[in-house]
């Protein structure tokens, strides 16, 4: 897959961002923030949508003290691109955490005792704006956007607070081989009074390699504080593997393995997906 200038007519951009206005929920502090869908700036594309589901093992849940399977129904992204701007709204429509062990009382008003915790997760919106050239070989992609808060305190599965994001990708493609990674900071809210805001360092790093009908994946993503003399209680650091194939071209099907490899994110997991791209028109 190539990268390159492609359009969109403004019906086709409003009818993308009305799919997702319709979804409420997002990827939440329990899992890092996603990293940039490269696909979107493929030459002919004017925009992605996806949908998918996760189980995890070995979640912990910050605020609630537990930790367990969590169920994710309803992750979706929806891209919508003209030119050299994509915009961006994802979330997570239903998360459920159930209580199978207890390493720390709750806090921060989460309500202790539930056996099953349900809740949304954040909303994320965002742009990605392309600096680099249409023929340049190397995709230089500015992006940035906020997780706002629509989850519910009592449960603890998530701060409720709103953060900011922003980084710098950059993506390289030769033959089959698609490569990127991508760098930045993220300003987080706190539950904290005294102490509002972290920043932390969020990264990723991705490689794909197309063998017909089928592209194998590998992904790393997370993100940490360079605050090591303070640990917050809801802002730990993040940090996972994930390792998929994807079968189809411009509608696929994806299923990827996940493993943590820091306290806080799962032990182990499985993401499935499937999406589609749309041409330009």
């Amino acid at each position: 897959m190539g990268y390159g200038l492609a359009g969109m007519t403004k019906s086709g951009a409003l009818t993308l961002l009305a799919l997702a206005a319709s979804a409420v929920g997002a990827a939440a502090q329990l899992r890092p923030p996603e990293p940039l869908d490269w696909e979107v700036f493929a030459p002919g594309t004017s925009g992605l949508a996806h949908l998918g589901a996760a189980l995890l093992q070995g979640q912990r849940a910050s605020l609630a003290g537990t930790e367990g399977p969590l169920l994710e129904l309803g992750n979706f992204a929806v891209l919508a691109r003209s030119g050299r701007v994509a915009l961006e709204v994802s979330g997570t429509l239903v998360r459920r955490l159930d209580d199978r062990s207890r390493w720390a009382d709750t806090a921060f008003g989460a309500t202790p005792g539930l056996r099953r915790r349900v809740d949304a997760g954040d909303l994320r919106i965002a742009t990605a704006v392309r600096l680099s050239r249409a023929r340049s070989p190397l995709l230089a992609v500015l992006h940035f956007g906020a997780r706002l808060p629509t989850t519910a305190n009592t449960r603890g599965l998530d701060r409720g607070e709103t953060d900011f994001l922003g980084t710098l990708a950059l993506g390289w493609q030769r033959g089959a081989l698609l490569a990127g990674v991508e760098s930045g900071i993220g300003i987080l809210g706190t539950r904290i009074p005294e102490f509002e805001q972290q920043d932390d360092w969020i990264y990723s790093a991705r490689v794909a390699y197309r063998v017909g009908a089928f592209q194998p994946v590998a992904t790393f993503t997370g993100q940490t504080s360079p605050l090591r003399y303070r640990r917050i209680r809801g802002n730990e650091d993040l940090r996972e593997l994930r390792l998929g194939i994807r079968a189809g071209g411009r509608r696929w099907l994806e299923a990827q393995w996940v493993h943590g490899l820091l306290p806080f994110s799962p032990r182990s997991g499985v993401l499935l997906s499937a999406g589609a791209a749309f041409p330009v028109r």
